[in-house]
């Protein structure tokens, strides 16, 4: 097995997350195992060389594109969870490899609703208050978010509130 993930370091200076990380990311080498993992170049499950792997994706990628099945340029989209080092080299496939700049990913796709919401609500895509309201607040209410899962920080900065101002904090 493999040396284990650089763990994240927390700057507790920066304003919006007072050095809080957030705990998908911060975990994420726990959860990485090699495991079901591919561990090196195949073709039809034989292992070859990184030279022979990308020559015969690359001819499969220009057999498709030359049947004209695909648009050209090819439209992709990447998943919203991958890491800046993972888009980086998602971007370079896409864009240097198959030649285009019709890249998408996930995040903005999954965000889109929000976005919307925000801008005909509030009319712009910020957070619609300042965290430190949100921590001052004695009642704080979520609709249809599991908020510890999809914004973890701010799960954590309202748990602290909590516990730094026991008497207006009530749970149902």
């Amino acid at each position: 097995m493999g040396a284990a993930a650089p763990r994240s370091r927390a700057i507790p200076s920066i304003p919006a997350n007072r050095g809080r990380i957030c705990s998908k990311g911060a975990a994420l080498g726990e959860t990485l195992s090699l495991e079901d993992r591919l561990l090196h170049p195949e073709i039809d499950g034989r292992r070859v060389s990184v030279g022979r792997r990308a020559r015969h994706g690359g001819a499969r990628a220009y057999a498709i594109r030359s049947r004209g099945t695909v648009p050209t340029p090819w439209p992709s989209m990447s998943p919203g969870q991958l890491l800046t080092e993972d888009y980086y080299a998602a971007n370079k496939l896409i864009k240097g490899f198959l030649g285009t700049a019709n890249i998408d990913t996930n995040s903005r796709l999954c965000m889109a609703s929000s976005v919307a919401g925000h801008k005909r609500a509030f009319g712009s895509d910020t957070v619609p208050g300042l965290y430190e309201d949100f921590e001052l607040a004695d009642l704080v209410v979520l609709v249809g978010s599991n908020l510890a899962w999809c914004h973890p920080v701010l799960f954590q900065r309202l748990e602290a509130a909590k516990r730094a101002r026991p008497a207006h904090a009530r749970s149902s």
